[in-house]
């Protein structure tokens, strides 16, 4: 893109390209047909998604890569076309990428994945079979005499994740050649007039080299086949004669994990990402995606987090998990996803460092069904601060059936009682990330990611931890003293590095300063390079207590020597360092506040683009203090207005502003203009009134009752105890050696029961679940919600109920049935019969309509209704399971009449959003941060105050059973949905869905500026 083409314009602004909105995980997990498929992309394009990503997900019947499945993406990439939409392909079903489907290594047996594993002599190996033998060796006398054994395995299939096959040998090129050729190829043969125009790229997903399916191993490493010879090649020695060095601490051990790890690194790269890239270069698509970054510091997965991403056209990286105090500055672990601030930062520093334009985010996977849009922002806005922008919603889940509900959801669909919602939150997106592709991204600074350091010390991972934990540290204090800054790659600089007009280079950017941080040992190319620097006048900084004392693995006393030049400095804490930085490094603005602000800043000719948030814990009064001065404009991202901020200062340098926990804004300063000059006073903030309740409210859709316990029997054999649903599908699947595992019931639902079709047993599965109503309960417009219908049998209090209504409840996997006038008071019981059939998958039913819910001794019935709702939970007040709107109504008299107003609320208690209306007119919504809505002009007498709730899904699909601390990393994960014995508790476990206490109007709440 040209520097004419990055410039910011307030119209492109105000509506971003589609390229530039969030383009959601499609999880295809069911049977694709085109009304659905259709009427989902409608629904995308209505909350301002700007594309989709096609993505095969388990659960799919539709046979993948067969003409139904191509004919299928013919169709949803026409419907994207229509829509002026991108339609992304993917590259796996469903992931980590490369087996396609279990076809690879089904075809070539010997590019099954590989590990090279250490073993008790004559241990199982569990799922492998041995195809080298590498001795035996005594950790005592350092001698080979029979405690361990090193062992080359390779995965004999039958895994049903594989597709009752394996993963491929990443390290061999013919793995990827044939996945090329079974996968790419057929898309290409298809749809390649659409490459690179209707259909932008396609996406990878965790392709590795993990040393996978060692669980009997004591320690296991990447491994293939061709590894042996390979080194013998690039390095000169062998590496099987020296290979307990891998595992044991022998007198070369750090060389040669140096040498084995570089190798690794190169493999992977060279004969599957390359390869990848390159077809897609030569096919006019972008490859995005990301790799296994998570395992980061170990390195069995990804030797080099960075390296790999040079490889992509849209670099990526995934972040599961909710948005928690892993963001916060003080964390003193290392968050494997969310929260993890290098991991973010690598991908950014790559992208701009090789002149990609984008850096891919799969977002928001795992965060539960009570994730809220505050959430949604944050996390967003966390993760671009940090370099991403282009953001990847995880999930859109084409069908909730069964296990599906509980895939790693969110899930982006109209099932969410809050969809409408999320254009603003799209819009906001689309809008920052516009505003961050402008201009240019003032980095001078390298710091050195030390790869190398995890590859000589992997087998200690306490001393992994440490000094991962620094390097994050270290991230956090240098975003959080606004330096824009990279990560260098070792094996980047090794190949891409550069040293020329005073600067050290990757790739296309050169650098001014470089940090060295904390590492056991660097490259010596590393260091050669640092010493050209240093001797052209750049400046380098070791960071932490002691200097690397080894080059390549090896002891050397070269870093020593280095270290005593004149541009060298050894600095161990922050404060130092920031000093030093400062008198290098001119920053276009700096923030001065009580606490620490993330930012990051983009220049062009003419404009300094700043987008600032505050995580701290309370709101902050922070200053801008730009070095230029001009006119400071505040984009509004989601209305996508663009309003001049007066400042008091005579140069129009400085702006202040006060920015709430969670909160973010982007401001422009326009140095071609003029500021606006006016005497800001001071705000003169009074509370006019205090609402209290009980407050009168309305139920805007169905009260939910949760069904999810229930006694079974098979056949005439005696019911069994009541117990949760899930944990009869557990016992009748074992019962039947069917396979139960991970959640999701793979082999892939379109291949795994056989030519056949699914077993029939010739057997019969009646469930039973009992309730009760309280006797003022008017039970007769009840409906039952029961997902597939129509292979059940239904009988209520002894009466076969009739054919659904063709009505369906959040999905249209669940039909809605007519039941109300066949309950009564007191108890009741529902009989559902199937044939027991292989794919016969049973899950919770609802009941909905007009009632109550209460719990006795944590058992929910059917009660009556509150007359009025309390300030508090809803789950304690009648609506436990409830997953829709409720409408409170305030009313209240004024005396006077007032001109300004503002309604304050005390925050959200884990609601996702908050309608309000005054006088049945919208006076907007509430979703963040500051929690405020500014009031029209109030006249004096009576007037009426309605906050629509909005309530989340977590109480209705769950996890029902599992303690919420805090807000816990990846809340509703398909395993803790999963009932084992000993491992759940029966009592129900509710989080907050509370209209908080203390809302009230507050007048003068902002004094009008004067005009200088």
């Amino acid at each position: 893109m040209t520097k004419k083409n990055r410039m910011f314009s307030q119209k492109n602004f105000e509506n971003p390209d589609k390229s530039l909105r969030p383009a959601p995980f499609w999880s295809l997990n069911g049977e694709l047909k085109d009304d659905q498929l259709l009427e989902q992309i409608k629904f995308f394009k209505e909350i301002g998604f700007g594309g989709y990503f096609m993505h095969p997900r388990p659960g799919m019947r539709t046979h993948y890569l067969q003409e139904e499945w191509f004919d299928r993406v013919k169709f949803m990439v026409k419907c994207g076309e229509d829509a002026d939409m991108e339609p992304w392909l993917y590259d796996e079903d469903s992931y980590p990428s490369g087996f396609a489907s279990g076809l690879v290594p089904a075809a070539r047996p010997e590019l099954r994945a590989c590990a090279l594993c250490l073993i008790k002599p004559a241990a199982e190996v569990k799922y492998n079979k041995i195809i080298a033998e590498y001795g035996a060796w005594h950790e005592t006398t350092g001698k080979y005499s029979g405690d361990y054994e090193i062992v080359a395995t390779q995965a004999t299939g039958g895994f049903p994740w594989f597709n009752n096959q394996s993963y491929i040998d990443t390290l061999n090129p013919e793995a990827v050649k044939l996945f090329i050729e079974i996968t790419h190829e057929q898309y290409r043969k298809r749809y390649a007039d659409k490459f690179g125009k209707t259909i932008p790229g396609i996406f990878t997903d965790e392709p590795h080299h993990s040393p996978m399916f060692t669980d009997t191993a004591i320690a296991a490493m990447p491994w293939s086949p061709l590894l042996p010879a390979a080194f013998k090649q690039k390095y000169g020695y062998s590496l099987t004669d020296n290979i307990a060095g891998l595992f044991f601490d022998t007198a070369n051990a750090d060389g040669l994990r140096f040498d084995f790890f570089k190798l690794v690194n190169e493999m992977f790269i060279e004969n599957f990402c390359k390869p990848m890239f390159d077809w897609c270069e030569q096919h006019r698509l972008e490859l995005t995606g990301h790799f296994w970054e998570h395992s980061y510091p170990a390195p069995q997965s990804q030797a080099s987090i960075m390296t790999p991403l040079k490889y992509m056209q849209r670099p990526g990286i995934d972040l599961l998990g909710r948005d928690v105090d892993k963001f916060s500055f003080y964390n003193d672990k290392l968050p494997h996803q969310t929260g993890n601030w290098q991991m973010v930062k690598v991908a950014g520093s790559v992208a701009r460092q090789y002149g990609w334009e984008r850096v891919m985010s799969e977002t928001w996977g795992g965060c539960g069904w009570n994730q809220t849009l505050e959430d949604h922002r944050r996390m967003a806005d966390w993760e671009i601060i940090l370099g991403v922008n282009y953001i990847v919603p995880h999930l859109a889940h084409y069908s909730l059936e069964g296990f599906r509900k509980s895939d790693y959801p969110i899930s982006f669909s109209r099932a969410l009682p809050y969809y409408k919602h999320l254009r603003g939150l799209n819009d906001h997106l689309a809008r920052v990330c516009y505003s961050l592709t402008r201009g240019e991204q003032p980095s001078r600074l390298l710091v050195i990611h030390p790869a190398a350091n995890n590859w000589i010390n992997w087998r200690e991972r306490k001393k992994l931890d440490v000094n991962a934990v620094a390097l994050e540290t270290l991230t956090r204090q240098l975003v959080c003293s606004q330096f824009e800054f990279d990560f260098g790659d070792e094996p980047l600089l090794q190949e891409d590095g550069w040293v020329k007009n005073g600067q050290l280079g990757v790739g296309n950017v050169g650098y001014d300063v470089v940090i060295v941080p904390t590492t056991a040992t660097l490259f010596s190319s590393t260091l050669e390079l640092l010493r050209r620097f240093v001797d052209v006048g750049g400046e380098v900084h070791f960071y932490g207590d002691q200097l690397p004392n080894s080059l390549d693995g090896r002891l050397s006393d070269e870093i020593a020597a280095f270290a005593k030049h004149k541009n060298v400095t050894n600095i161990n804490d922050f404060a130092t360092l920031e000093i030093a930085l400062k008198a290098v490094i001119e920053r276009p603005v700096t923030i001065e506040s009580p606490g620490r602000i993330m930012s990051t800043v983009r220049l062009d000719d003419e404009r300094v683009i700043l987008f600032f948030a505050n995580y701290e814990k309370a709101e902050q009064v922070l200053t801008l203090k730009f070095s230029s001065g001009g006119r400071l404009y505040e984009a509004d991202t989601v209305t996508g207005v663009i309003d001049a901020i007066p400042t008091s200062d005579a140069d129009g340098k400085n702006y202040q502003f006060k920015l709430f926990s969670g909160n973010s804004k982007l401001v422009i300063l326009d140095k071609s203009e003029t500021a606006v000059h006016k005497t800001l006073c001071a705000a003169d903030i009074k509370t006019l009134l205090t609402f209290d309740g009980p407050f009168e409210y309305e139920r805007l859709d169905d009260n939910i009752m949760l069904l999810d316990h229930c006694c079974y029997h098979i056949n005439d054999e005696a019911p069994s105890e009541a117990m949760q649903v899930e944990k009869v599908k557990r016992q009748f699947r074992e019962r039947y050696d069917w396979i139960y595992c991970n959640g999701i019931r793979y082999p892939r639902e379109y291949t795994r029961y056989g030519v056949d079709g699914p077993r029939n047993t010739g057997d019969t599965l009646t469930l039973a679940f009992k309730f009760d109503i309280a006797d003022a309960v008017d039970a007769s417009e009840i409906r039952l919600a029961v997902e597939v219908p129509e292979r059940w049998q239904i009988v209520v209090n002894g009466q076969t109920v009739a054919d659904v209504n063709g009505d369906f409840f959040m999905d249209h996997c669940f039909g809605v049935i007519p039941v109300g006038e066949l309950l009564k008071s007191g108890n009741n019981k529902i009989l559902m019969t199937t044939p027991m059939i292989e794919d016969v998958d049973p899950d919770n039913i609802f009941l909905l309509g007009d009632f109550g819910v209460s719990l006795n001794r944590g058992v929910p019935f059917i009660s009556t209704e509150p007359a009025t709702l309390n300030y508090g939970a809803i789950t304690t007040q009648g609506y436990p399971f409830f997953g829709g709107r409720i409408k409170y109504r305030l009313p209240f008299i004024l005396d006077e009449e007032i001109e300004q107003a503002v309604l304050n609320f005390a925050g959200m208690g884990g609601v996702p959003v908050f309608e309000c209306q005054l006088d049945r007119q919208s006076i907007g919504n509430i979703s963040n941060a500051p929690y405020q809505l500014e009031l029209p002009r109030l006249t004096a007498g009576e007037h009426l105050l309605e906050i629509t709730l909005y309530a989340h899904l977590r109480h209705l699909f769950g996890p029902h059973y599992i303690e919420e601390y805090g807000n816990n990393i990846m809340v509703a994960c398909p395993h803790y949905n999963l009932v084992y014995d000993g491992q759940r508790e029966e009592s129900l476990k509710f989080v907050a869905c509370d209209l908080l206490s203390g809302i009230e109007i507050l007048t003068n709440f902002q004094h009008k500026p004067v005009e200088n």
